[in-house]
C-alpha cells in the first residue's frame, strides 16, 4: 500500500511538472508571437518610411531636372528656329552649297560672338537678302545692323530693316557705305531726344525727298534730331 501510495504521489508529482512545463511553452510561445507580430508591424513601418523617402527622393530629382528638360526643349526648338530660316535664305537668296555653309557660319559666329542668337543673326541676313543683297554684301551689314540694334535697343531683323531703307533712300553703296548709316544714326540719337527708332521712322518719310533734293543722310538726320528737341519726333518729323 505504501507502494502505491509513492506511486500516485510522484504520478501526481510528474504531472504537475509537465503541467507547469507546457504553460512556461505556452508563455514563451505567447511571448515570441508577440515579439515577430512586433517586428512585422515594425518593418511594415520602416518599408513605408522607405516608400516615402524614396518618393520624396524621386519628387526631388523631377524638380532638380526640370529646369534641365526645359533647357533642352528650348534649345531643340531654338534649332529647329535656326533652321527654319535657313531654309528661306536657301529659298528667298538662292543659296546653296558653299554660300549657304558661309551664311550659316556666320550667324553662328554672331551668335557666339555676341548676345544675339544665331537666328537673330540669321533673321537680320534674310532681311537684307530679300532686299536684294547678295551673300557677301548681306553677311557684312548684318553687323553693322548688329551694332545698329545694340545701339538702338532693337532686335537685329528690324536693324537690318533700316539699314537696308536708308541705304536705298540714299543712294549708298552697301557695302562701303552701310557704315555711314549706323554713325549718323547713332549720331543723331546721342545729340537729340530722338532714339535711333524715331529718326528710323522719320526718315521713313522724308528720306528718299531728301536725297533727291541733294541733302546728305548726316545733313537729313541731323535736321530730324533739331526737330526731336523741339518736340517734333518720329514720323511726324518727317512730315514737317
Amino acid at each position: 500500500m505504501t507502494l502505491v501510495s509513492n506511486l500516485e504521489v510522484r504520478v501526481g508529482i510528474d504531472i504537475s511538472d509537465f503541467t507547469r512545463g507546457m504553460s512556461a511553452v505556452d508563455n514563451k510561445i505567447e511571448s515570441f508571437g508577440k515579439s515577430v507580430g512586433t517586428g512585422i508591424m515594425a518593418l511594415g513601418s520602416g518599408i513605408s518610411t522607405i516608400g516615402d523617402k524614396m518618393s520624396s527622393l524621386g519628387a526631388s530629382i523631377s524638380s532638380a531636372t526640370r529646369p534641365l528638360t526645359d533647357l533642352a526643349n528650348s534649345g531643340l526648338e531654338a534649332a529647329a528656329g535656326f533652321q527654319d530660316i535657313m531654309v528661306q535664305l536657301q529659298t528667298f537668296g538662292g543659296l546653296t552649297g558653299k554660300s549657304l555653309e558661309d551664311v550659316r557660319q556666320k550667324a553662328l559666329q554672331l551668335g557666339a560672338d555676341t548676345k544675339y542668337s544665331a537666328s537673330d543673326a540669321a533673321n537680320a541676313m534674310l532681311e537684307l537678302v530679300k532686299a536684294g543683297y547678295d551673300t557677301k554684301t548681306a553677311m557684312q551689314d548684318a553687323g553693322v545692323a548688329l551694332n545698329l540694334a545694340a545701339v538702338g535697343g532693337m532686335d537685329l531683323e528690324q536693324a537690318a530693316g533700316i539699314v537696308s531703307s536708308t541705304i536705298s533712300q540714299f543712294n549708298l553703296d552697301p557695302i562701303d557705305e552701310a557704315n555711314m548709316v549706323l554713325d549718323s544714326l547713332a549720331a543723331g540719337a546721342n545729340a537729340s531726344r530722338a532714339d535711333v527708332s524715331d529718326l528710323a521712322d522719320g526718315l521713313k518719310n522724308v528720306g528718299v525727298v531728301a536725297s533727291t533734293m541733294g541733302f546728305s543722310l548726316q545733313d537729313t538726320t541731323a535736321a530730324l534730331a533739331v526737330m526731336s528737341n523741339a518736340g517734333i519726333e518720329g514720323a511726324e518729323a518727317g512730315t514737317q
